[in-house]
């Protein structure tokens, strides 16, 4: 009787360890599916901005940079419950600085389908980087 228990909670929680890492790495690849995605979309703006770049476009080009840009922003404001060492949280905030000091150079064209996501960057980089 007691082998038939020992061999049913062995049998749990190679079951619960089974469940438990398929789900872990699961997770993983579709958060690494997700980077790869943002990276390639990233790259392609990145790619199209310095293509007009080379045609001379340059007002255009830094159109596309500053929207890619904006969702730069909307990724470090979605990651802000990852804690960072100072080192870390002192260049995300100085790259977060530079960022607002470029939207007040060159303000974003607000269009009534853009004007949320641009007041919740707006409202995002004015909370981060208040008094700093």
């Amino acid at each position: 009787m007691l082998k038939k228990k020992g061999a049913l909670v062995a049998a749990v929680l190679a079951a619960v360890s089974l469940a438990f890492f398929a789900g872990y790495f699961m997770a993983q690849h579709k958060y690494r599916k997700a980077e790869a995605l943002r990276a390639s979309v990233h790259a392609s703006e990145v790619v199209g901005a310095l293509l007009d770049l080379e045609h001379g476009k340059v007002d255009y080009a830094r159109g596309i940079l500053m929207v890619a840009l904006d969702g730069d922003v909307l990724s470090m404001k979605a990651s802000d419950d990852i804690a960072l060492d100072a080192k870390d949280e002192r260049f995300k905030l100085d790259k977060l600085k530079r960022i607002a000091q470029l939207r007040k150079k060159y303000p974003p064209t607000v269009t009534p389908a853009t004007a949320e996501m641009e007041a919740e960057i707006d409202a995002y980089l004015a909370k981060k980087t208040q008094g700093n």
